[in-house]
């Protein structure tokens, strides 16, 4: 990781997409989705990522959002929620694909984002061995 903390601007102008690639740059292995403020357990995916964060805010405080990398799941998906009425569900990579945080929540956001480059990085050797097989 390049810093110890990241910085993302919400502003009711940004779109969710961007908002989205901006934390994606910092942890490539977690998935920042959003969620309809009524619905906590919408699966990822339901909301038009190309709309502006203004149409699904609750509040529309602007400024930044600073993201320490000891930061656990449960925490930054609080402050989204109190800071800005941003609804949030946080995603980590496995090697069975994309998987909600429920029972990680404790977990820091650097935590998860090396498991998710570790099982990325495992599954990718694999494919190479067996490529090598035949």
């Amino acid at each position: 990781m390049h810093n110890l903390y990241m910085i993302i601007s919400i502003n009711d102008q940004r779109t969710l997409k961007e908002i989205q690639l901006e934390f994606s740059r910092y942890y490539p292995y977690l998935r920042l989705e959003f969620l309809q403020a009524t619905e906590r357990e919408t699966p990822f995916g339901n909301i038009d990522l190309h709309v502006k964060a203004g149409t699904i805010r609750k509040k529309h405080h602007s400024g930044e959002l600073y993201i320490f990398h000891n930061t656990k799941v449960g925490e930054l998906e609080a402050m989204m929620q109190e800071q800005f009425g941003l609804s949030v569900e946080i995603y980590h990579y496995t090697k069975g694909g994309w998987i909600q945080t429920d029972v990680t929540n404790m977990a820091t956001l650097n935590e998860l984002n090396e498991q998710g480059r570790s099982a990325f990085h495992e599954l990718h050797n694999v494919a190479a061995q067996s490529k090598n097989l035949y």
